[in-house]
């Protein structure tokens, strides 16, 4: 297994950073990787250098992220190495994407029941109701947890990442 060592943004601690935050960036996938934060600096987002900084040293040009609460595999490739904006931005489309038809077969009617409130109420705070309806459940209404906790390599699969979420309190 190749050494390296994940950004401390971007890294889940097994020790709180502060008190509740196992990871240095407070993000919700809500809202644009533009608005992360540090959560020692909650009042100011990450800079343009923050979100240009490789996600690992040495840069790596190809992983994959998953992720217990996000069934959904994320494949980052970028041949002049990955960047913590890179990685948030991966997670977030991922996240937007259209839900498929495959995908909402095999969730439960709890899990349906409360991705359509998670949908209906993504739409109400949306400029457009009418236009977020029509766009469809994404998967992020699938999805209770969407803080992001950070990132461990996997002990498993070389170049895969587990990724943990949290839900907001």
């Amino acid at each position: 297994m190749p050494e390296f060592t994940i950004h401390p943004l971007l890294l889940n601690s097994q020790s709180d950073i502060i008190p509740g935050h196992n990871c240095r960036l407070f993000w919700d996938l809500h809202e644009l990787p533009d608005y992360a934060r540090c959560v020692t600096n909650p009042e100011e987002f990450l800079s343009v250098s923050d979100l240009a900084e490789s996600a690992t040293q040495p840069a790596l040009n190809s992983i994959d992220i998953t992720c217990l609460t996000f069934p959904w595999r994320i494949h980052i490739d970028c041949s002049e190495g990955i960047t913590v904006g890179d990685v948030l931005r991966a997670v977030q489309a991922s996240a937007l994407r259209l839900i498929s038809h495959d995908e909402w077969y095999v969730l439960s009617e709890t899990e349906k029941i409360e991705a359509n409130r998670n949908f209906i109420n993504r739409c109400k705070l949306a400029t457009d109701f009418h236009k977020c309806r029509m766009g469809g459940v994404r998967r992020m209404d699938c999805l209770q947890h969407t803080l992001f906790s950070g990132l461990f390599a996997s002990l498993e699969t070389d170049g895969v990442f587990i990724m943990e979420l949290r839900s907001p309190k």
